[in-house]
């Protein structure tokens, strides 16, 4: 899927703070790049206390989860009896499609950038948490959107965008 542009990320789970708790597939490691797992921080960048930690059983010396993003307190939209009402919820599962549309909006910025890229830029702006340096609370630290979109390269060409006209004739 990745080769053929779409950036892919997993959530990391909400087994934490224990060692060893990345559930699959984000557990699963090849580089920094694969299998792509998001942990969870509150407001404040903070690690949530729920959120999964590395490193993986797969290798037990791998950096995970990746990143982290905003996934304690999140507001989000609950159907109770088909009454919808706004609730407060925790997960990485809410943190992954922070990173997901974050993610959509780099391609968008650029076009031209690769799910690598997109990816790596996301490492290299990650503000850093607990320990220096990668560690298997935050991974590469909190992502920081302003930080990748400074860095962000323009397209080398511009892309043009065409609507396109339907018409109908009466015949």
């Amino acid at each position: 899927i990745e080769a053929a542009g779409t950036v892919v990320v997993f959530s990391a789970g909400n087994e934490g703070p224990d060692l060893f708790s990345i559930g699959s597939p984000a557990s699963r490691w090849v580089s920094p790049y694969n299998s792509f797992a998001i942990g969870a921080t509150d407001s404040l960048g903070r690690i949530a206390n729920f959120s999964s930690r590395g490193p993986t059983a797969c290798d037990s010396t791998s950096i995970k989860p990746n990143i982290c993003a905003p996934g304690k307190n999140v507001i989000s939209i609950a159907s109770v009896n088909y009454n919808f009402r706004f609730v407060r919820v925790n997960g990485t599962s809410f943190a992954s499609p922070y990173v997901a549309g974050l993610a959509a909006l780099m391609k968008q910025a650029n076009p031209m950038l690769s799910a690598r890229e997109i990816k790596q830029l996301m490492l290299e702006t990650a503000v850093d948490g607990g320990q220096p340096g990668p560690d298997y609370a935050y991974g590469y630290g909190a992502i920081d959107p302003s930080a990748i979109f400074n860095l962000i390269p323009a397209p080398e060409t511009p892309v043009l965008y065409t609507k396109r006209v339907v018409t109908t004739e009466t015949v």
